[in-house]
């Protein structure tokens, strides 16, 4: 879901269609659903487009079917309710909101005490955690430092979200919700099919990055159709003792702004991108987009053995496009890319290091785990990886195959075990 910028009016309902027309090429019935900015815009496009897509231009055509136009929320909500109610939460409705906003002033009025009591202090108490919650916790953190007052108001903002988020959700909770679910797959993906974002505005952090997991979809769709998990790790989400990191973001403006920070405002050479040459097409996508941000980087896709060869020889510099098929848990996936001394591993950090030959002493399978976990936070938080996706590999199934074992051994991309394929009765 590549980012186009394009005038408002005429011209941006053109080249969504043109968009909708493309995803539609092979398949006129594939879902597309258009997130939109207000459902009056929803309403207005739906029109635009049912009319004819082709009459935008001047000229008479047939118009476009299956296409949903939906505000993000009411995606998000299609996409993150179902997983937020089955952990007991209830939507966080306005009155239930004010309602804990009015408990948790009563529980400490502070310099409100004395108009406790007037309902225009409720209302503006609502209407400002409102606003805090669509703000990052360290724009929270700022506020909070700005004096006593303002320090009252992040005490009672976190208290309210204290009680709030023990049993109900909100929007934003719903948009970070929506993105696991798209980092992670669902069958509900198939029901909104495509998603096109059409001029969306001021979104909050969560609904940035629900828009950005649905641009990795995009890339996802189009290698694999869709079929990759993206976990955002590099221990496949099947092994023992995996730990589910954050759902992975991808917010190129911040990119820019980084690399501005950094000394690098028009961006710099990266060097070569070390790739298997199977999997050139991801590198050949992977760069594009460091691309459009200012990294430059030169696709260097090789033969498999000669690729795991200097691998593992430590012979690659700049940028690696690592992979492992190989079986285990999390303790064996670290031990080979992440712990010093590993086929794969470049360096090392004391603490992670430490900490791996804890874990590998350990006898308490619960400890055990503690300290696996706490090792996949740190290579989150280090960023030693970018994980891409948990590879979906593609098969096809003839007319005549009775088993064709593919999926019997769990985390196994091909058919195995061989005396379990059958062939159907002529």
């Amino acid at each position: 879901m590549p980012q186009i910028e394009t005038p408002y009016g005429r011209r941006a309902i053109q080249h969504l269609v043109e968009i909708i027309q493309a995803v539609k090429a092979a398949d006129p019935l594939a879902p597309v659903t258009v997130a939109v900015p207000s459902n009056y815009a929803g309403l207005s496009l739906r029109r635009t487009v049912g009319i004819g897509a082709h009459r935008l231009k001047g000229a008479a055509g047939e118009g476009l079917v299956n296409v949903r136009f939906m505000v993000l929320s009411r995606i998000a909500e299609f996409l993150g309710a179902p997983a937020l109610a089955g952990r007991g939460l209830a939507p966080l409705t306005p009155v239930v909101f004010s309602e804990l906003v009015r408990q948790v002033l009563l529980g400490n009025p502070g310099a409100l005490r004395e108009v406790i009591a007037h309902p225009s202090t409720v209302l503006s108490l609502v209407r400002t955690f409102r606003d805090l919650r669509r703000a990052t916790p360290a724009s929270v953190e700022a506020i909070a430092a700005k004096g006593p007052r303002a320090g009252h108001l992040s005490a009672l903002f976190a208290a309210f979200r204290e009680r709030a988020a023990s049993r109900y959700y909100d929007e934003e909770d719903l948009a970070a919700a929506a993105a696991q679910v798209v980092a992670g797959g669902s069958a509900a993906l198939r029901d909104i099919g495509h998603v096109v974002t059409f001029l969306l505005d001021g979104l909050t952090p969560q609904e940035q990055g629900f828009t950005e997991a649905l641009d990795r979809r995009g890339i996802n769709q189009a290698l694999t159709l869709g079929h990759s998990r993206l976990s955002g790790s590099i221990i496949p989400t099947s092994f023992e003792y995996f730990w589910q990191p954050p759902a992975p973001t991808h917010d190129p403006a911040r990119a820019k702004l980084l690399l501005a920070e950094a000394g690098y405002p028009s961006g710099f050479d990266a060097g070569e991108y070390f790739c298997d040459t199977a999997y050139a097409n991801l590198g050949e996508a992977v760069t594009n987009q460091l691309q459009t941000v200012g990294i430059r980087a030169r696709l260097r896709p090789l033969e498999r053995a000669a690729f795991f060869s200097g691998y593992a020889e430590k012979k690659f510099k700049n940028i690696i496009q690592g992979a492992s098929g190989a079986f285990g848990n999390a303790a064996t996936r670290l031990e080979a890319f992440v712990a010093a001394g590993g086929t794969y591993v470049y360096g090392g950090y004391p603490d992670i290091d430490g900490l791996f030959r804890e874990q590998a002493a350990e006898a308490d399978p619960k400890r055990r785990e503690a300290a696996l976990h706490r090792l996949q936070q740190l290579v989150h938080e280090k960023v030693i990886y970018a994980p891409i996706w948990e590879l979906a590999f593609l098969n096809g199934v003839g007319p005549r195959v009775g088993e064709s074992g593919l999926g019997l051994i769990n985390g196994h991309a091909y058919s195995a075990p061989y005396e379990d394929i059958t062939l159907k009765g002529k």
